[in-house]
């Protein structure tokens, strides 16, 4: 939704009332100011921008926005102009706007439904994954951002258990970022990965289905499956209740429970392969 202001005369005292709707999250987009000619004629222009989330159905009614001002040249300053233009007080409206909202189709719930103009789904590791050990943590990293949603509105990344790892999911990190057509959401996920028994092991393709608002029709994003080769825990012959050196470990963030809990286990995989 877009407000655009145009005036061709100096305004002081300019206010509008802060923009809400009710059942609608709205995110404020970076407020634009050009020059504009229409019939001839300059003027000044400011927009403001607004990213609308209807969480309802059914028609969505935007009321007149008004903007109160002082016109009249010098009039902020000294209450007159020079040419013996008084100010004077305005109090102009823009128009109603009314807009449909459709339901979100069969079969989706709000937690699932991802309508967006552009998504994408990369993942990164903090490892090489041709030399792991028992014991030795493995860092995913998998992102999902999307265009034309805010990132409370990106589904949370399923990992499913595997037996043999550990599994530690770090809070989710959400930021969003503004461009000229509204916004994109960004859903960082941080899992630390456990190995606790030797042998070969495959992760899960992850995939996203959304909505694709250009094409109308559903996309799906997906991570293909990963095979992991687990070795045994180096030193695992020597009797000794010493932990591992973590200098070559990644470090964790000692207010993490996710990463307080890997750490842990670290230690308890490291001491099971040592007895």
């Amino acid at each position: 939704y877009t407000l655009r202001i145009l005036y061709a005369t100096e305004l002081s005292n300019a206010s509008l009332p802060a923009f809400e709707l009710d059942g609608v999250d709205i995110k404020t987009l970076p407020e634009q100011r050009y020059q504009r000619i229409l019939d001839g004629r300059s003027y000044n222009v400011i927009e403001r921008r607004y990213a609308l989330f209807p969480n309802k159905q059914g028609e969505l009614r935007i009321p007149p926005q008004e903007l109160n001002a002082t016109t009249g040249a010098g009039a902020s300053r000294f209450g007159f102009s020079p040419f013996n233009q008084r100010s004077q007080l305005i109090r102009i409206a823009s128009g109603e706007q009314s807009i449909t909202v459709k339901p979100i189709p069969d079969g989706q719930t709000i937690s699932d439904w991802v309508p967006a103009e552009h998504l994408v789904l990369t993942e990164s590791w903090a490892n090489k994954l041709d030399n792991v050990h028992v014991g030795e943590p493995l860092i995913r990293k998998i992102q999902l951002s999307a265009e034309g949603l805010s990132a409370a509105r990106l589904p949370e990344i399923r990992m499913a258990d595997i037996a043999g790892i550990n599994i530690y999911p770090e809070k989710p990190e959400l930021t969003n970022d503004t461009i000229d057509k509204g916004i994109i959401g960004q859903r960082t996920e941080t899992l630390a990965f456990i190995p606790t028994q030797p042998g070969t092991y495959t992760l899960p393709k992850v995939s996203i289905k959304w909505w694709d608002t250009l094409n109308k029709r559903y996309q799906l994003a997906e991570l293909p499956q990963k095979t992991l080769t687990i070795l045994p825990a180096v030193n695992s012959g020597v009797a000794s209740t010493d932990l591992p050196s973590m200098n070559n470990q990644p470090v964790f963030d000692s207010n993490s429970v996710g990463s307080q809990n890997a750490v842990n286990e670290i230690g308890r995989a490291s001491c099971r392969e040592r007895v």
